[in-house]
């Protein structure tokens, strides 16, 4: 078995996200990055060690 995380990258240019599942090890590497302001490592970690979510996501929020 093999424990995955769902992590969604936001382009900042684009507003498109895309899903990638990465291990948890991976995904605090990724936190990490960021955290630090290196936006640009992370990504290149998330293409390097992620797997990209081949489904499409729609995710709808309804307003009360």
């Amino acid at each position: 078995m093999r424990v995955v995380q769902l992590v969604e990258w936001r382009s900042d240019d684009e507003g498109e996200s895309s899903f990638y599942l990465v291990t948890p090890e991976v995904c605090e590497e990724l936190r990490a990055l960021v955290a630090a302001g290196d936006k640009n490592a992370a990504w290149h970690l998330l293409k390097e060690k992620g797997d990209p979510l081949k489904v499409a996501l729609k995710v709808e929020v309804a307003a009360f």
